[in-house]
């Protein structure tokens, strides 16, 4: 029988052992506790110096606009700038230099740049003066600014980049990228049809470039997301159609909900219009042999080598809707015609 001394060691070496675990898991509450505590002070930096930078720049956006309201109000006598531009005299207004932020002008006016002043107190700009005259119509009212085609476009492209109107020079540039089939007017009104006025689109395949085969057509467009199909027919009848879905090759209709078929320009001289498909599932027809075609019928078909025969139609009104009462002499006159040229341009 255990002694009461045994029993008192043993019951030491117990307690002992109990400190001994208590200690350890105090040092492992400890270091955890420290371990979380550093990576939170980590992450309260982290939102500090983001906040600090955000208001920063908060702070400069409204130290430069506050200066710039102040330059505003002192600049000319009722807020009227006047110019010298290639030795063509331009007066304007400070809200009209001032529509688009970031511009050469915001900078002239906050005083970012300095711009040498004749004895009358005119801004001297030595650059071409007709081009200044366009970049002044469209600054005093962007919505009714008429574009000017040809070589003055692109001139008007460099003036605009020294400038710095990012707006000019989008509209300038167009939204069909590298279409020679599209005038400006016509891409804004397809951006309208397709319901983004500021939509920019990718060339992928050209008629002309690429090759005329049904099968060059799939092997450039098919997989690619929404597209945009634009037709020339004979005598410059410019038509076609939005394909919701991808173009592929099953030999199948997809029913590409959304989609609409379209004419810019026609043998009866028809205004822009729009076909929108009426979901029957036959938006779009995937033959592998085939070019671009649309609609149970068919309502839009393009041929294979469709600039080498009449073999491409239109039987309208099967899918898409016969608004214009032609039927299938909607796009060119007639219900067969031969293609001179195809762009397909994917979403930017």
């Amino acid at each position: 029988m255990a002694s009461s001394s045994d029993k008192i060691k043993s019951l030491q070496d117990q307690c002992e052992q109990l400190t001994k675990i208590t200690e350890k898991l105090n040092e492992t509450i400890t270091n955890a506790v420290a371990d979380a505590s550093n990576e939170l002070k980590g992450i309260l930096n982290q939102i500090k110096e983001t906040n600090e930078e955000m208001m920063c720049t908060v702070t400069n956006d409204t130290n430069e606009w506050k200066q710039l309201k102040i330059n505003l109000d002192t600049i000319t006598v009722q807020g009227k700038v006047s110019f010298d531009v290639g030795g063509r005299i331009f007066s304007t207004t400070v809200q009209t230099l001032t529509k688009e932020k970031d511009t050469f002008f915001t900078a002239l006016i906050s005083k970012q740049c300095q711009i040498e002043k004749d004895d009358q107190g005119r801004y001297f700009i030595d650059r071409d003066g007709d081009l200044f005259a366009e970049i002044l119509n469209f600054m005093r009212d962007p919505t009714t600014y008429k574009l000017i085609d040809g070589k003055f476009r692109e001139r008007l492209i460099i003036e605009a980049e020294f400038y710095r109107l990012n707006n000019l020079v989008s509209l300038l540039r167009g939204y069909f990228q590298s279409t020679n089939l599209l005038d400006i007017e016509q891409q804004i009104k397809l951006n309208e049809f397709y319901g983004k006025t500021d939509q920019s689109w990718i060339l992928i395949y050209k008629a002309t470039r690429d090759g005329f085969e049904g099968a060059k057509f799939h092997s450039l467009c098919d997989n690619q997301g929404p597209t945009m199909t634009i037709i020339q027919s004979t005598n410059g009848h410019l038509f076609g159609g939005y394909a919701s879905q991808s173009w592929i090759s099953n030999s199948a209709y997809s029913n590409a909900v959304n989609s609409f078929l379209f004419v810019l320009k026609n043998a009866n001289n028809s205004p822009p219009t729009k076909f929108i498909y009426n979901n029957n599932g036959n938006g779009c027809y995937n033959n592998p042999g085939y070019g671009p075609t649309f609609g149970g019928g068919h309502d839009l078909h393009i041929a294979t080598l469709s600039n080498t025969n009449t073999n491409s139609y239109s039987n309208l009104g099967s899918s898409y809707p016969n608004s214009l009462g032609l039927g299938p002499n909607t796009f060119t006159g007639s219900r067969n015609f031969t293609v001179t040229d195809i762009e397909v341009f994917k979403l930017m």
